[in-house]
């Protein structure tokens, strides 16, 4: 199936030169965009076949210096960023679908999806909404970056994921800062 964009030339060409920087065409990175919104938000995505329907868009738009934006060419970047969505909202039972549908069976042998869950919800109490602070290092499987919470704590967030397609979690550690 083939799909026309039609992009305003300077973000066509700035998707250009992303695209050369990392080795690929523009049609194979849109595609794993694609393919990784859609595997973070099908599970709350009601498709409906009426024309008058929008689309589902993200919910914040970042700009090309939001440290959110380093993490969007990443598959533990993205990965990270549905996650703290679902947190953010605070919808536990969707949180808790979302470990076990998107965490690989090892990661879920390390620490169950109940176990995660109980620890987001202690975090969740303590900290309220969190925000991407900082990007500390991201590469396609991996991520690590610092959020803060809306009560100005801060956390260390480390998301690494398998190589192959779905790119399930392997390791999510989520650990508090230092008091000082």
């Amino acid at each position: 199936m083939q799909i026309t964009l039609d992009l305003p030339d300077e973000l066509f060409n700035r998707l250009q030169l992303f695209a050369h920087s990392k080795g690929r065409s523009v049609n194979v990175l849109v595609t794993e965009w694609i393919e990784n919104y859609i595997s973070n938000e099908t599970a709350n995505v009601t498709i409906s076949p009426s024309a008058d329907t929008p689309l589902p868009t993200a919910e914040k738009s970042s700009t090309p210096h939001s440290p959110q934006a380093l993490l969007v060419p990443s598959n533990a970047g993205m990965r990270l960023i549905a996650q703290l969505s679902i947190f953010n909202k605070g919808d536990f039972n969707r949180l808790r679908d979302y470990i076990s549908e998107n965490f690989a069976p090892e990661a879920l042998e390390f620490a169950s999806a109940k176990a995660r869950l109980v620890e987001f919800k202690a975090v969740y109490k303590m900290s309220g909404k969190m925000r991407i602070n900082r990007v500390i290092a991201v590469d396609k499987h991996q991520a690590l970056v610092v959020v803060e919470g809306e009560r100005g704590d801060f956390y260390m967030i480390q998301v690494t994921v398998s190589e192959d397609y779905p790119h399930k979690v392997l390791i999510c550690t989520f650990n508090k800062g230092s008091e000082e």
